[in-house]
């Protein structure tokens, strides 16, 4: 900061440039307070962990500590359905226009589907790989 600067100028410097009286929180509907990396890596996230936990729930299958049962993959179908809502919900920015929030949402439900069938396809591959046909 120059030197010469009055005390009200400086002031000014300070808060619009050195602001940290609040945290640094993403506000909705503001894309440019969004890291835009954090939709990507949650979505990459998600998609390996579907082999992840159909491999961990085979183990405990195998090892007799839980029976692969109609309950128990319901229960991890619905985690990652929560988790891709709320990967929407704190990743994808909010648009004040109707029209492109519905094409934000349909964009994101592609993608996940998309992202859906290739964690579907590894975690075949992956079942293969360890436990074999």
């Amino acid at each position: 900061m120059p030197s010469n600067m009055n005390s009200a100028a400086r002031a000014q410097h300070h808060l619009a440039h050195c602001s940290t009286s609040t945290p640094a929180r993403r506000q909705r509907g503001d894309p440019m307070k969004t890291r835009w990396w954090w939709l990507p890596l949650n979505m990459l996230a998600w998609t390996l962990a579907m082999p992840l936990l159909s491999v961990g729930l085979r183990f405990l299958e195998q090892h007799r500590i839980l029976a692969m049962s109609g309950g128990a993959v319901a229960a991890g179908a619905i985690a990652l359905l929560l988790w891709a809502a709320l990967i929407y919900a704190r990743c994808v920015p909010a648009a004040p226009e109707l029209s492109r929030r519905i094409g934000y949402f349909v964009a994101f439900v592609a993608a996940m589907l998309a992202l859906g069938a290739g964690a579907l396809w590894l975690t075949f591959w992956a079942i293969v790989a360890i436990y074999g046909l």
